[in-house]
């Protein structure tokens, strides 16, 4: 019999994405979610992983993403820093810029200064307002009591018995320490996003950070854990969802001198380089790594869609929705998608 696995990349807002996917699938395929044995996601992904593994339907899983963005990144309110931290910080560009190869890079950095600053010093939303959601969305019982097996990736920030920061998923198989876990806090650990939100302090693993940072694309670490839980690889089957072929890129001048930790990390667009492009570009990257990873190993056993995206939209961009229930909408008129039904129906059981 075949071990079912359903794996939903990270991707924030664009987790409507798989959401409208999972929906349209479930309606052709009504035995569709019941054939998954094992629901595996991060970060946006993960929110929808557990939301499925706990029984709630498909329709309130994608109102989340649809309907409910602006609550989802509600704003920080960083109106504490003082004059003084500002002054500092000013003088400290001011002196780093004075004797730099590239006088306009810095000079623009000034004249955004008091844009920047917020974004430099501190996450750009609470996580207060998808907390809420979440309360009112997931059981307030442990993983363990859940009836379907489900996993989410997240990175501890320091553990307190080595003292180091690791990769870990939180899951409710047999033995896991994460397994008394509530789903409040494995979504909130899942997908605390660097920069975007605060780290999650979970109750038994401290802080933890987005699961994205190394495995944006949970798929691996599925296969791993059905492995390591007595399941053959010959049983596995997956169905890999992303959220979205989003067309980035970063624009470089040469000799790109200026590519220092600042630039990687720009809070904002610069040109046509997206806020923050390191963070883009490690889960993006870590995301196709995994996908060619699975290809290898499962063979025709591995389907992997990803719906196509005519502009890029951030992961925090709740005014793309309409974007992107166009973009899902027209994917599933494609023979692409035809085809992948066809083969849930045969091989996804």
């Amino acid at each position: 019999m075949a071990y079912c696995i359903l794996s939903c990349d990270g991707g924030g807002i664009r987790g409507l994405l798989p959401a409208l996917l999972i929906q349209q699938l479930s309606t052709d395929i009504p035995s569709f979610l019941g054939s998954v044995s094992l629901f595996a996601g991060t970060s946006a992904g993960g929110l929808v992983s557990l939301a499925l593994a706990s029984g709630v339907s498909t329709a309130k899983v994608v109102s989340l993403f649809q309907n409910d963005g602006s609550q989802i990144f509600t704003p920080f309110n960083a109106s504490a820093v003082s004059a003084v931290d500002v002054a500092k910080l000013r003088a400290s560009l001011q002196e780093r810029g004075a004797g730099a190869a590239s006088e306009s890079w810095y000079e623009w950095v000034i004249e955004h200064f008091e844009e920047l600053l917020d974004d430099l010093l501190y996450v750009k939303y609470n996580n207060t307002g998808l907390q809420a959601l979440l309360k009112s969305l997931l059981p307030s019982t442990p993983l363990k009591q859940l009836t379907n097996r489900v996993l989410v990736t997240t990175f501890q920030l320091n553990n307190s018995k080595t003292g180091n920061w690791a990769p870990i998923t939180i899951s409710n198989f047999p033995d896991d320490p994460g397994a008394a876990t509530y789903p409040i806090d494995a979504a909130l650990s899942t997908s605390a996003a660097p920069t975007y939100f605060p780290p999650y302090q979970h109750p038994t693993f401290g802080y933890c950070a987005d699961g994205g940072v190394y495995a944006n694309n949970p798929g691996c670490m599925a296969i791993a854990a059905a492995l390591n839980s007595g399941v053959a690889l010959s049983d596995i089957v997956m169905l890999s969802l992303g959220t979205g072929m989003n067309p980035e890129n970063v624009q470089i001048t040469p000799p790109a001198t200026d590519y220092g930790p600042l630039m990687w990390m720009l809070p904002i667009a610069y040109g046509s380089t997206p806020a923050s492009p390191i963070l883009s570009i490690l889960m993006d990257g870590v995301a196709s790594a995994d996908a060619f990873i699975c290809q290898q190993l499962l063979g025709s056993k591995f389907q992997r869609l990803q719906v196509p995206l005519t502009s890029a939209v951030p992961l925090d961009d709740y005014q793309a929705v309409p974007q992107l229930v166009t973009a899902a909408t027209d994917y599933m008129k494609t023979s692409c998608w035809s085809d992948a039904e066809n083969w849930v129906r045969t091989t996804f059981a």
